[in-house]
């Protein structure tokens, strides 16, 4: 009887996430195109219900890809080579990765009848692809007695190998049998490139970024959804605020072009929208510091009520890269600013604030509302924080780095990168994420100006997703505009 063998785990700093659906999916799918007697496993140290589950362990967890920093690291597989493991995974099996779909008949790629039978590559280097093998239990064991975790991945890339676990297979073999990709089995980021229609293929590999669980991967190619019936939730949210319409600024308008280019360049991000309600005119304190109190409040309540990794936002931001990557870079941080508290003059900007829902970042924000009404109810010192860090939540931010807040794993992520504003608005390149859509910049694409001088590449951005009743006509926005630049830019 065959074993169908799966893995799960998630590396640290990766970019893909796989969890138990993932599993559970591919077991449905082996069921529906596989009618042969069978035996289905995962190798993992989670629970998942109704599937069988084999102890993954740590051996060589912490191994790292030597040909691609942070990419997949699939050492752990190699224990599939040890002369015991028949023990495990029973006399005859194959290995095959979640992120795949099963559109047809495997029973011709299953049953194939050789000791070993492995996926050829699609370049020189990588001979062998571990996305799927298939072995006689203790076959090809000197692939795990001769793999040494010091040595070997240094040896396969000198040797031109890419990969982990498939360049240690590919160096140590030569000669198998192997699967081919084409007709039977195919892969997505090759076959997209050529074709958007349903394959007739027997089984699709998703390697690389794109996977068949992603929203926007199924929106763009429906049939995914005929064989694979699980959409990944999102990995985390976005939570953003707005008020509309105080002097003439429709942050309607921005919100729009905003969830645009998240949707866009964040596919993995959940969108949480809190729209507030015109506020009550204060006439001892300015709209924006009123309304970033109640902005702040609304951050409170919410992170009170969520466990999912959130970015509060301005909702006069643009997305343009990956949010996610704030997160998957930094594994520790409980809370994270854009900003440098070295800086003489506004350290930080509170546009952007990236948070581990924990009771740490909470106590931190339930601290930092408390000193926002502080200082709101008292003129003379919020002047003295506003003097150095501006606004109104940003001065409360300045008061705590002075005075001390509960105890928080603070970072402090580059402002050019994660929130580009005023500044930075020249310089923005393929490693921006968020830019700042405000003050100035803000005024001039909500009045349909055209894009010159500091502000061309992010105004071009704006109006990229704002979309054309937002924008300028098209057949003016290539002229040459050059907009006065205040003079506490220069």
């Amino acid at each position: 009887m065959l074993t169908v063998v799966t893995w799960l785990w998630n590396q640290p700093g990766f970019r893909t996430k796989y969890n138990a659906q993932t599993v559970i999916t591919m077991r449905d799918m082996i069921k529906k195109y596989y009618d042969k007697l069978h035996r289905f496993v995962c190798v993992t140290d989670e629970k998942i219900q109704g599937i069988e589950t084999i102890p993954l362990g740590d051996a060589f967890s912490d191994l790292k890809n030597p040909t691609w920093e942070n990419g997949p690291s699939c050492y752990r597989r190699l224990i599939a080579f040890k002369k015991d493991i028949g023990k495990l995974f029973g006399e005859r099996f194959i290995s095959i990765d979640l992120d795949a779909i099963i559109m047809g008949d495997v029973s011709p790629i299953f049953d194939r009848t050789e000791e070993a039978v492995f996926l050829a590559g699609i370049s020189k280097a990588v001979p062998y692809c571990g996305a799927m093998f298939m072995l006689n239990a203790g076959c090809r064991q000197e692939v795990w007695v001769s793999f040494n975790p010091d040595r070997s991945p240094s040896i396969t890339e000198s040797a031109g190998l890419k990969g982990s676990d498939q360049a240690w297979i590919s160096y140590c073999l030569e000669n198998e049998a192997t699967w081919k990709f084409g007709k039977d089995i195919l892969d997505f980021s090759h076959y997209i490139k050529s074709e958007k229609e349903k394959p007739d293929c027997s089984i699709m590999f998703f390697n690389g970024k794109l996977k068949p669980w992603d929203g926007k991967v199924r929106e763009q190619y429906p049939w995914i959804k005929d064989f694979y019936d699980y959409e990944q939730p999102p990995r985390y949210r976005i939570c953003i605020v707005q008020f509309d319409n105080h002097r003439n600024i429709s942050y309607k308008n921005l919100n729009t072009a905003y969830k645009k280019s998240i949707r866009e360049n964040m596919p993995d991000a959940g969108i949480d929208e809190i729209i507030l309600k015109p506020m009550v005119k204060d006439i001892h304190h300015g709209w924006v510091y009123t309304s970033n109190t109640i902005k702040l409040k609304a951050w409170v309540d919410y992170l009170e009520k969520t466990n999912e990794s959130v970015i509060f936002s301005d909702c006069d931001m643009l997305a343009i890269g990956d949010g996610e990557k704030a997160f998957i870079e930094n594994p520790d941080f409980d809370i994270a600013f854009t900003g440098n508290l070295g800086s003489k003059n506004i350290p930080l900007n509170g546009g952007i604030v990236f948070v581990r829902p924990n009771e740490r970042s909470r106590a931190f924000f339930r601290h930092w509302f408390e000193i926002n009404e502080k200082l709101y109810n008292d003129e003379v010192l919020h002047r003295k924080y506003r003097s150095r860090w501006a606004g109104m939540n940003q001065a409360a931010l300045g008061y705590m780095f002075e005075h001390g807040y509960p105890e928080c794993k603070i970072l402090f992520l580059p402002r050019k990168r994660w929130n580009a504003t005023e500044g930075y608005w020249q310089k923005i390149d393929k490693d921006t994420v968020f830019v700042h859509v405000k003050e100035a910049l803000r005024k001039l694409v909500l009045n349909k100006e055209l894009p010159g001088g500091i502000y061309k590449e992010p105004m071009l951005l704006w109006y990229k997703y704002a979309g054309p009743e937002l924008s300028p006509p098209v057949t003016v926005l290539t002229k040459k505009v050059h907009h006065r630049i205040p003079n506490r830019w220069l």
